[in-house]
Order: structure tokens, then sequence, then C-alpha cells
């Protein structure tokens, strides 16, 4: 055997390493070998079940800026709406004026024009008093001369029936010369020739029968013709400069705005929705967030309240203890080992059927509240088991496991929301509506309670 190692053959050198391994005696140090396990075995990455804990802190965040904004505009619109209804009533102010003025006006011209008629009666009546002193005062005349002279009662008939048709044939001929009495609006004649028909002038014509009453009527009548075609009654001069103030009659309607007023409530809704979805089992404290999106359909059964119903298609996250999952928890009872935490993830069909009612209602806003239940049909299911870090877990407990479309739970949650609808034209509208869903059943292969909170927001269509 040579001294040298280069000189030496493999065996040499495999008997001398081992000869000097044998004499040295090294410690045995525990820690040090767990240290070196650790370091060779991979160990599975525990999420921990707060790990959404500060993002709760954003949606309440959002739900209250939400609230806050629509509160603000709710009670700026009405602010508006009070300024623009007292210029619409100081407009209906000035009109009221106005016409009111041109009432006045035209009260005064009737005044003056009744006033002038008055005038004119009683002139009339004065010159027919006078006129009636005087034919008393002939008629005593002429009995004194009957008297006198002794004439009979047929040769007075005969000269009395003489002057009447004298005097009628003078009455025909004046009736030309009849003034009209001019009004602001419509001239009205007081005779006129052609309005005399036969009859009327027989009737004018007295006979020997009523030789009485027709002298007393005749002459009555004659005198006052004859009074107005002496005095013929002339037009009052007046210049009555009457300034009135320039305004269009308009109706109130007109000041309501033309795209509110065709604003009208459409019997159909197609709303296309989506929504970032915070679930979370048990409670919603540790949550973790999710998305949904889906086709939502609406029918109006009255005014306030409406039928809704639709598909969403919703992803779900969520991470809770083995205690948490119902029906594992009893299975797996008899098991050494347990999981600490089962991160879970699934993939859902919700449909939802929802009574909505309109709370406050204006042509273009509208405040809501709206309750229903929704049934879940299970797409997928994918779960990832999380053990502690000192047990030893068997080769066969389950690490990750998934289904696919397992099972349909109808009726499992109840729905509550509240929003707010903001109307762009006669079809369509925008939605923001922050909605609560609370378990009436347990879901999923584990059996959990799963709640979910989030804003809808949609895009409406009505027609």
């Amino acid at each position: 055997m040579s001294d040298k190692w280069w000189d030496m053959s493999d065996d040499e050198l495999d008997d001398l390493f081992r000869e000097a391994s044998d004499k040295v005696q090294i410690p045995f140090d525990q820690s040090s070998l767990d240290k070196l396990k650790a370091k060779i075995d991979p160990k599975p990455v525990i999420v921990p079940a707060t790990r959404f804990k500060n993002e709760r802190w954003l949606l309440l965040l959002l739900l209250l800026c939400f609230v806050g904004a629509g509160i603000g505009y709710y009670f700026t619109k009405d602010n508006v709406s009070v300024k623009l209804t007292g210029q619409k009533n100081q407009k209906e102010n000035t009109l009221n004026k106005q016409k009111q003025s041109v009432a006045t006006v035209k009260e005064n011209s009737e005044d003056v024009f009744s006033t002038k008629e008055k005038t004119t009666e009683k002139l009339i009546t004065k010159e027919h008093n006078s006129i009636q002193e005087k034919l008393v005062e002939q008629k005593s005349a002429r009995n004194t001369k009957r008297e006198k002279i002794g004439i009979t009662e047929k040769q007075v008939a005969k000269i009395e029936e003489q002057k009447t048709n004298n005097e009628s044939e003078k009455l025909i001929q004046k009736q030309s010369n009849v003034s009209l009495v001019k009004h602001k609006k419509t001239s009205k004649p007081i005779f006129n020739t052609h309005n005399i028909t036969p009859n009327a002038q027989k009737a004018i014509e007295v006979s020997p029968t009523e030789k009485t009453l027709s002298n007393n009527l005749a002459s009555k009548q004659t005198y006052k013709l004859a009074l107005l075609s002496s005095k013929p009654l002339k037009a009052l001069k007046t210049n009555f400069n009457i300034v009135l103030p320039a305004f269009e009659e308009s109706n109130s309607e007109a000041t309501v705005n033309p795209i509110v007023s065709t604003l009208k409530n459409s019997r159909f809704g197609i709303r296309l929705a989506i929504a970032p979805d915070a679930n979370a089992v048990e409670n919603l404290g540790d949550f973790a967030f999710g998305k949904s999106a889906g086709i939502l359909f609406e029918y109006n059964l009255t005014k306030r309240f409406t039928l809704q119903t639709g598909a969403i298609y919703t992803y779900k996250q969520y991470t809770t203890g083995i205690e948490n999952y119902h029906a594992w928890a009893k299975n797996w009872s008899y098991r050494p080992v347990l999981p600490t935490s089962v991160a879970g993830d699934c993939k859902i069909l919700d449909i939802p059927i929802n009574i909505r009612y309109n709370v406050f209602m204006k042509p273009k806003n509208t405040w809501f509240v709206s309750a229903g239940v929704s049934s879940y049909l299970m797409l997928t299911e994918n779960y990832e088991y999380y053990y502690p870090e000192s047990a030893t877990v068997p080769t066969n407990f389950p690490r990750n496991v998934s289904w696919k479309r397992d099972d349909d739970y109808f009726m499992s949650t109840l729905n509550l929301s509240f929003g707010f609808e903001k109307r762009i034209n006669q079809h369509i509208a925008i939605q923001a509506e922050p909605y609560l869903k609370t378990p009436l059943k347990e879901v999923g292969r584990g059996k959990v309670n799963l709640y979910s909170s989030g804003i809808l927001f949609s895009l409406k269509y009505g027609f």
C-alpha cells in the first residue's frame, strides 16, 4: 500500500476514507436533523382565513359612498324642483295681474257706454214728458172748440181718421231719417223701414172701431219717432289711450320639460347586470371577493310593484375551518388528522325571483326596495385542504378535490336589497342596487351556510 494518495488505487482510497470516518465521533443533534428535513420536504402554503379581513372595509366604504351620493342627489333635486315651482308661481302671478288689468279696462269701457245709454234715455224721457203735456193741452183746447162749434161725433171721427192717415204717411217718410246708435262692438238700428211688414202697416192704420185707442198709440209713436228724427243721437267722441302690457297667454303645462312629460313607465324590461361579490361562510366577517354577471327580466304589475327574475352566473370564493363544513366534520370525526382550514371556490347559476317596491318615484328618479329568494344550480366545486405542519398526514387523505354539476339547491337563499334607478330617456335607465344574500339551506358538498353581499350595477331597457 503506497503512502501517497495519488498512487493509491480506488479500493485503497475507499478503505482510507472509511477508516477516517469511523474514527470521528460526531454528536447527534435532533434539531439540526429537523431543520434539514424542513428544508428538504416542501410544505403546503397555508392561506390564513383572515387574508381578506382588511378588504371588507373597502366594501363598507363603497356602500357608504353610494348611499351618501344618493341622499345628496335626492335633496339637491328637491331644491331644484322648489326653485322651478317658485319661478312657475311668479309667471302665473304676472299672467293673472295682466288678465286683471285687461278685465278692468273692459269694465271701464262698458261703464262708459252704459252711462252714454243712460243719458240718452234721460233725454228721451224728458222730451216725452214735455210732449205729453202739450198733447193734454191740445186735447183740452179741442174739447173747448167742439163745445163752442157743436160738431157731431161722426164728423169728429172722420176728421180724426184723416189725421191718423196723414200721420201714418208722415211716419213712413220719416223712417228713412232715423239715425243708428253706434256701439263699440255692434251697431243696432233703432228703426228700419225694411223690417215693417204689411201686417204691421195695417196695424198702424187705425180702424174706425178702435179709434180711441189707436189715437193714443199713434200719437205716442209719432212723437217718439219725431223726437229721434229731429234730434239724432251723436256718437260720443271718446279717445281712450289704453296701454296694455305685452304678454302671451300660455298654458302652465308649457313650462314642463317636454322630455319629462313624455316619460312613461314601460310594462316590460330587460337588464344586463354585473357585480363584485363578497362571500363568506357563517358570517361576513372574513370574506373573499368573487364576481357575478347575468341577465334579468322585469314585469310591472302595478305602478309600485315589479316582478323580477332571470339568471346570474356567479364565481364565489371562501375560506373557513373544517368545523363549518358540516358534512365533512361529521364524516371525518374518526380521522387522526383533520385539516385546519379549507379554501373553496364554486361556479353557480343563480336564478332569483324578487318583488320590487318603488318607495319614492319621480319622472326620472326612483328609490326602491326588493326582496325574494334564489335557487342555486351548482356547476363546479373545487376545494384545497390545509393540514397542521407537525402532523403526519396519510397519503390517502385528500389535498385537492373537485366536482362538476353535483347538485341543485332550490329556494336556498333569501335576497334583500335596495337601490336607485336613473332614467336616461323613454327606454333606457341605469341602476345601482346594494344587496345581501342570506342562506335558507346549506349548499355544496361540505354543507356550508354561504353568505354573499355586493352592489349590482345594471343597464335597463324598457319596452
